[in-house]
């Protein structure tokens, strides 16, 4: 999981592949929850960049893609919006959101 330090970064970053950034706050607990979650389920996507935002820094990216709450991970392809995750239930879960959001591209890079 890549640190993404500057909106303009993050805005060039999102435009390219298959890209999730994982929204977090540094107080939250289920926030570090997720990261557990998307940092086990990582390696199983080689065509997926994960890349992880303190949301306190990016205001407004929160505004621009409609963030309500943390975490959130929002899933990107060519830098189109294909889903949003707010409810990291298990790794199972994820693993199975991410499956249908980039089944089409599984296993090629």
């Amino acid at each position: 999981m890549i640190s993404c330090h500057s909106e303009l970064e993050l805005k060039n970053l999102i435009k390219q592949g298959n890209v999730l950034v994982y929204f977090y706050t540094p107080m939250c607990g289920t926030c570090e929850l997720a990261h557990q979650f998307l940092t086990l389920v990582e390696p199983l996507f080689d065509n997926v960049t994960i890349y992880k935002c303190n949301l306190s820094y990016f205001t407004n990216l929160s505004i621009r893609y409609e963030i309500q709450s943390v975490p959130c991970a929002i899933l990107f392809r060519n830098g189109t919006v294909l889903n949003k995750i707010y409810a990291f239930q298990s790794v199972t879960n994820i693993y199975e959101q991410l499956q249908v959001a980039y089944q089409n591209q599984e296993g090629s890079s």
